[in-house]
């Protein structure tokens, strides 16, 4: 498994640019090189869960889902 600090750091940063892009105050200008990181930064935080199987972030297990892997 890879280094967990990686995947928080990568969190943290699409959450910066998250920010960024959706600020009124971000330069027209920016908006281009933003988007462009922020698709960088999310397809790498994919490629680590699907390489190392952990699940994203926003996906929750509930009590179905374990029900339904253990049928």
């Amino acid at each position: 498994m890879r280094d967990g600090r990686v995947l928080d750091e990568l969190r943290f940063n699409r959450d910066v640019l998250h920010k960024a892009l959706a600020d009124p105050g971000t330069s027209p200008a920016a908006l281009a090189t933003i988007s462009k990181q922020l698709i960088d930064v999310c397809q790498r935080i994919e490629n680590i869960e699907t390489a190392d199987n952990v699940l994203p972030a926003s996906e929750e297990l509930t009590d179905d889902a374990i029900l339904t892997d253990l049928i």
